[in-house]
């Protein structure tokens, strides 16, 4: 009887021990999998915040986007992030969203393109320079930064250096009726008024409704 005792406590012991170990492997692979588990969510978060944008909802794609990187940060995240600021308007917030995908990596360059960008637009250009060279630095495919740095240039009566810029510019992308524009606009200035017109003449040819070129 004393024996038959000891044997079922030690039975009742072997079973407890594989609950115990039991529980703990599943909790190690519970943890394990989570990284997975958050990249497949945010995957999904992410494709819900495009099908939104695609019907001009940026207040749903905003909030599906703010789930997606919280569950896996990223300066990707982060910069859509600030574009659907930029789709509702809030150019706050969009600097905010860009400067903490710049904080994740340095050199990404849409995200320190879209800062300048803002920057320039509220008239800080030295803030503006800033961001849209590191963008250029980052990828030379930076159309945009080099607009920018361009219309810093001409702001500052440095017409050679912004016409460089345009051409830049417009090497990546020639069909860009605002680089043309502004090329046109700054060699007027410059006193170069036959390729003034031409760019000109140009920006209209690309975008027929460029009423900024019309007037020029």
């Amino acid at each position: 009887m004393f024996m038959s005792s000891i044997s079922s406590k030690i039975q009742s012991g072997r079973v407890a021990l594989w609950c115990v170990l039991a529980t703990l492997s599943v909790g190690c692979a519970t943890a394990q999998d989570q990284p997975d588990l958050d990249a497949a969510a945010a995957q999904e978060m992410t494709g819900k915040a495009v099908m939104h944008e695609r019907r001009g909802d940026y207040s749903s794609a905003l909030a599906s986007y703010m789930s997606a990187v919280q569950l896996t940060p990223s300066a990707d995240l982060w910069h859509q992030v600030g574009r659907m600021h930029l789709g509702m308007e809030d150019e706050m917030q969009a600097l905010t969203a860009f400067g903490n995908a710049v904080s994740l990596d340095a050199e990404h360059a849409s995200s320190l393109e879209a800062a300048g960008l803002i920057h320039l637009k509220w008239k800080q250009t030295t803030l503006a320079r800033e961001f849209l060279e590191r963008a250029v630095a980052a990828d030379e495919r930076s159309w945009k930064a080099q607009n920018g740095l361009a219309i810093i240039d001409s702001l500052d009566g440095r017409h050679a250096d912004a016409e460089a810029h345009y051409q830049a510019a417009l090497a990546i992308r020639p069909d860009a009726a605002d680089v043309l524009n502004n090329l046109g606009y700054s060699q007027f200035l410059a006193g170069m008024t036959q390729a003034a017109a031409e760019h000109l003449v140009d920006a209209v040819k690309y975008r027929s409704d460029h009423k900024v070129a019309w007037s020029n």
